[in-house]
């Protein structure tokens, strides 16, 4: 691998915005534009594809299912998730319940691409898994993680 330099213009968004010139290496750009979908890195048919998959909603539901003698303990713990999913990126959260299914409890929040939602694994911390071990304590089997992509119409990629 050549040790070119690469000049980068804008911010990371690990940091502080900045308009500073930013000299990397070819491998560190194509990291960065991998790890943080910066798009730094494009071409044809590529191109196409980043730009479409930075701009898809992703919907993300997490399924539990609750002892309903504890539902309100489960839910207050449920709810505390909200903190969580804004700080790390969604931009509608909320819980709903199964009106067939008693007991049945969906955690579910947008987030604005597969890139961020993968961010957010990124920005778990130790107070997040001791909000999991306190959900977990009211469940009554392991949480059902679903990912949901937007959905375009057909005539959108003629």
């Amino acid at each position: 691998m050549n040790n070119r330099f690469t000049v980068v213009t804008g911010s990371v968004p690990s940091g502080p915005a900045s308009d500073q010139v930013l000299r990397l290496t070819l491998r560190d750009t194509i990291n960065m534009a991998l790890r943080y979908d910066l798009g730094a890195i494009e071409s044809g048919q590529n191109a196409q594809i980043a730009r479409g998959q930075r701009l898809l909603a992703l919907s993300v539901t997490v399924e539990y299912r609750v002892d309903l003698d504890r539902r309100s303990h489960s839910l207050d713990a449920i709810h505390e998730y909200q903190r969580v999913r804004r700080r790390d990126g969604a931009t509608q959260w909320g819980v709903f319940y199964d009106a067939e299914i008693p007991g049945r409890y969906l955690d579910s929040f947008l987030v604005d691409s597969w890139a961020e939602h993968q961010r957010q694994h990124d920005r778990f911390i130790v107070a997040d898994r001791k909000l999991e071990d306190r959900v977990s304590q009211y469940v009554l089997e392991p949480p059902k993680i679903r990912h949901f992509i937007y959905a375009e119409r057909e005539s959108s990629f003629r």
